[in-house]
């Protein structure tokens, strides 16, 4: 049961609220590069690396979606074509568009999951990651679910990542402010 409000980056259900057998999530790219188009424009001026997701469930989809597509079509930005962004950590969210190939796309990629990767499904999430990215941090956890990580054992993969993956620099750009940026 959706508790109010509640909205979803994609449809994943038919209007008898069925699960849809196959979810499209490819109707969000659009706007969601339009977002990133103006974040990189000379009006704002991010690099495109300076711009690191953090996705759940859907929003972790949804971040390696993104990242996979602009790996693939690079995004014209002020700074030039660019093709990576600064990192993805998808917490219980995989790729839907399987790569069927090794892409070795190059953005980092922080794969959280609670899913066995000793099962089918465990083995096929993970491959389709590991095809679509060259760099990829596989943080298992234990319990079934789609829970966000809890404690400092589940938080500790991700908080390693990130300090390898985020800029190192005295004056960040807009003064050292973090923003969210929701739908």
């Amino acid at each position: 049961m959706l508790e109010n409000p509640a909205w979803s980056w994609y449809n994943t259900f038919d209007p008898m609220f069925e699960p849809l057998p196959n979810p499209n999530p490819s109707s969000a790219i659009p706007p969601l590069r339009r977002l990133l188009t103006t974040l990189t424009s000379p009006e704002i001026g991010w690099d495109l690396t300076q711009i690191h997701f953090f996705g759940w469930g859907q929003g972790g989809t949804m971040a390696l979606e993104l990242a996979l597509d602009i790996g693939k079509n690079a995004l014209d930005t002020s700074h030039g074509k660019r093709k990576r962004v600064g990192s993805v950590v998808s917490i219980c969210g995989s790729l839907i568009s399987f790569p069927t190939s090794e892409l070795g796309i190059e953005t980092p990629v922080a794969y959280f999951t609670r899913t066995d990767a000793r099962g089918q499904l465990g083995q096929k999430e993970l491959t389709g990651v590991k095809r679509g990215f060259k760099k990829v941090e596989v943080l298992q956890a234990r319990g079934g679910g789609q829970n966000m990580p809890r404690g400092k054992d589940e938080w500790q993969g991700i908080m390693r990542f990130w300090s390898e993956v985020l800029i190192r620099e005295e004056n960040w750009k807009a003064g050292g402010d973090v923003y969210e940026v929701v739908q």
